[in-house]
C-alpha cells in the first residue's frame, strides 16, 4: 500500500513509521482579492436512472434513506421541483495540526451514499481550506449519475438550494477479478479519515473493497442507527490490535430526506445534532513500542475537531458515558419497537394501545435494561440510573406515539427482502447479555422471528424474478 515506510524495530519487531500526510493547497485567490466564491446556479437537474444489475448487498449499501422519521404523507407533498435560489457557499478555515503540533492529514472519505452520507459530504465540501471531500461508490453508473447531477451535492434547507461541487467520487469495486491492481478510476491510496453511513447490516460488505487501504494510522467514524460494529469490522478484517482503526462513534439526529430523481440532492426538515466520542485504542498487552507514540499521534482528534469545527453538522465531542446516554435512547427504542412492525406487519400507530404488543415491548425492553445496568463501560456513569423506572419506559412509548402512521425503516427493507438491522439492535444486546450473564429470551424470539420473515420475503422476490425470467 502506497505510503507506508517500515521503521527500526525498536523491541526485536518491525513497526511502521507514520504515513506522511499528503498536504493540501488551497485553490488561488480569486479577481477580487479572496478565496473563490461558488457562483449561483439553478437547481442540478433530474437525473435519469442507470439500469443495473445488482445484488441485494449492492442494494442495500447504495440505498437512501427510505423513511422518514414521522408519516410519510407529510412529506410526499413536498418533492421539489421548482427552482429556489442557490446560497453562496462561504470557505472556512480548517485547522492542520493535532494538538501535539504534528501535521495531519485533512483529507475526509465517505463511505455511504444515504442521506447522511450525502449530507455530511455537503458539508464538508463547504470548506474550501480541507481537500475536496473523496465519494466512495462501488459501481461506475454512479460515477455517471455523478456527472448527470452537475458534480455537486445540493442541499434543499428552508427553501434554498445550496449546491457545493467540491466533491470527487472515487471508484471501489467488491470484487477484483484475476488481478489485485487497481481498476482504472480506483485508488490504492491509504485513507486517513473515513466517514461510514451505510447501514448497519451493510458495514461489513461495503468495507470489502477499501479494507486494504485502512490500518492503524486510519479513523474510522461510524454514522449507524445501531451498535457493535467495532466488534464486527474487528472480527472480520482487524483481528490483530496493531493493524487495526481508531474508531469515532456517531449519533446523527438530523431529520433528512432523499429528493426523488436526484441521487445527489438532500432534503434538510430539521436540524439536529451530531455527537461523536473517541473510542481509546486498545493495544492489550504487547510490548511493541511505537515512534512516534500512538497516544500522540492523536488521529480521532484531528477528525473530532475537523466535524465539529465544520458548519452545519452541529457537531459535538462526548465522553463515552454522555454519548451512550444519547445514542442507547435511539439503539432501546428501534430494538423494542420496530421488530414488533415487522412480526405484526403494521405502522408504528398500530402498537399503540395494543395490549399484547405493549406487553411484549415491556418484556423487551426489561431485558434490555437489565444488560444495560451492567455494562462495564456504563458501570460507573451517573446517567445510569435514567434507565431505570417508569420514566424511560415513558420516553419510549411516548416516541411511539409521536411516530402516528409512519413506517419503520426495518419493516420498509424486510418487505424489499432486503436484510434489516436487528443483528447490531436486538443481537447486540443479546450478545452483550451472555458477556454479563444476563439471558434475553424475548430478544432471541423476536430476533429469529424477524429473520423468519426476512427469508420469507426473501424467498417470494426470488421466485417473482425467476417467474418473470421465465
Amino acid at each position: 500500500m502506497a505510503g507506508r515506510v517500515a521503521s527500526r524495530p525498536l523491541s526485536g519487531e518491525t513497526v511502521f513509521a507514520p504515513r506522511r500526510p499528503r498536504v493540501y493547497e488551497p485553490p488561488p485567490a480569486s479577481a477580487h482579492g479572496g478565496p473563490p466564491l461558488f457562483l449561483d446556479r439553478p437547481a442540478p437537474p433530474a437525473v435519469p436512472s442507470f439500469a443495473a444489475s445488482e445484488s441485494e448487498g449492492d442494494a442495500r449499501w447504495e440505498e437512501s434513506e427510505l423513511q422518514p422519521p414521522y408519516p410519510s404523507d407529510q412529506v410526499e407533498k413536498e418533492v421539489a421541483t421548482e427552482l429556489h435560489p442557490v446560497e453562496r457557499v462561504e470557505p472556512q478555515a480548517s485547522p492542520s495540526k493535532t494538538l501535539a503540533g504534528e501535521a495531519s492529514s485533512d483529507q475526509i472519505h465517505v463511505l455511504g451514499n444515504d442521506v447522511q452520507g450525502k449530507y455530511i459530504a455537503h458539508a464538508l465540501a463547504g470548506r474550501n481550506y480541507l481537500p475536496p471531500v473523496r465519494l466512495i461508490v462501488h459501481k461506475r453508473a454512479m460515477q455517471q449519475m455523478w456527472e448527470a447531477a452537475g458534480r455537486s451535492i445540493d442541499l434543499l434547507r428552508d427553501g434554498r438550494h445550496i449546491v457545493n461541487d467540491r466533491a470527487v467520487p472515487e471508484l471501489a469495486v467488491h470484487h477484483r477479478l484475476c488481478s489485485n491492481r487497481p481498476l482504472p478510476g480506483e485508488s490504492d491510496e491509504p485513507i486517513d479519515h473515513l466517514i461510514v453511513t451505510v447501514p448497519s447490516s451493510s458495514v461489513i460488505r461495503a468495507f470489502a473493497a477499501i479494507k486494504h487501504r485502512v490500518d492503524e494510522q486510519t479513523t474510522v467514524c461510524l454514522v449507524q442507527d445501531g451498535l457493535g460494529l467495532v466488534e464486527a469490522l474487528n472480527e472480520a478484517y482487524f483481528p490483530d490490535p496493531q493493524s487495526r482503526p481508531s474508531y469515532v462513534l456517531a449519533h446523527m439526529t438530523h431529520q433528512l430526506l432523499p429528493v426523488e430523481g436526484r441521487p445527489f440532492s438532500v432534503r434538510e426538515l430539521k436540524q439536529g445534532r451530531l455527537y461523536l466520542t473517541a473510542l481509546p485504542r486498545d493495544l492489550g498487552q504487547t510490548q511493541i513500542r511505537y515512534h512516534p507514540p500512538v497516544e500522540r499521534l492523536l488521529r480521532p482528534s484531528h477528525l473530532l475537531r475537523l466535524l465539529t469545527t465544520t458548519p452545519g453538522l452541529h457537531a459535538g465531542g462526548f465522553s463515552l458515558d454522555r454519548f451512550l446516554r444519547f445514542k442507547l435512547s435511539s439503539v432501546v427504542f428501534k430494538s423494542v419497537v420496530d421488530p414488533l412492525t415487522v412480526v405484526l406487519d403494521c405502522t408504528y400507530d398500530k402498537l399503540v394501545g395494543n395490549a399484547y404488543a405493549t406487553q411484549l415491548m415491556d418484556q423487551l425492553l426489561g431485558e434490555i435494561v437489565n444488560v444495560i445496568m451492567r455494562l462495564p463501560e456504563f458501570r460507573d456513569s451517573p446517567r445510569r440510573d435514567e434507565f431505570r423506572g417508569a420514566g424511560f419506559r415513558k420516553e419510549i412509548f411516548s416516541r411511539l406515539a409521536r411516530k402516528g402512521r409512519s413506517d419503520s425503516r426495518m419493516r420498509s427493507l424486510t418487505e424489499r427482502g432486503w436484510e434489516g438491522d436487528i443483528d447490531f439492535l436486538n443481537g447486540y444486546f443479546i450478545k452483550r447479555g451472555r458477556e454479563v450473564g444476563v439471558r434475553c429470551p424475548a430478544n432471541e424470539t423476536v430476533l429469529w422471528m424477524v429473520k423468519s420473515k426476512h427469508a420469507a420475503q426473501l424467498a417470494e422476490r426470488r421466485r417473482e424474478v425467476a417467474f418473470e425470467g421465465w
